[in-house]
């Protein structure tokens, strides 16, 4: 909502976005790990039903990835199932 209303107000776009994604990451000291979509990091993915910084969007999917190096595993939590897939991607 506070980046929608910055966006709305003459922040750019891409600013605004990173607001709520890699800065607070990387704020936290955890931008290694989350804070955007690229392999080997965590990920909390929401499909939303117009633009997020659109004042009244709202989440209408939502997907939890994490991975587990040490084990070469993905899992990925989606309505409130969980399925596991063997990522032969990710190196050790």
């Amino acid at each position: 909502m506070e980046a929608a209303k910055a966006f709305r107000n003459g922040l750019p776009y891409s600013i605004a976005l990173q607001g709520v994604t890699s800065q607070p990451a990387r704020l936290l000291g955890l931008g290694h790990r989350i804070g955007k979509i690229a392999p080997g990091f965590d990920a909390d993915i929401l499909v939303w039903d117009s633009d997020p910084l659109s004042v009244g969007a709202a989440p209408v999917q939502v997907c939890f990835i994490c991975w587990f190096r040490e084990l070469k595993l993905m899992c990925i939590y989606r309505y409130g199932s969980m399925a596991r897939h063997n990522s032969p991607t990710l190196s050790s």
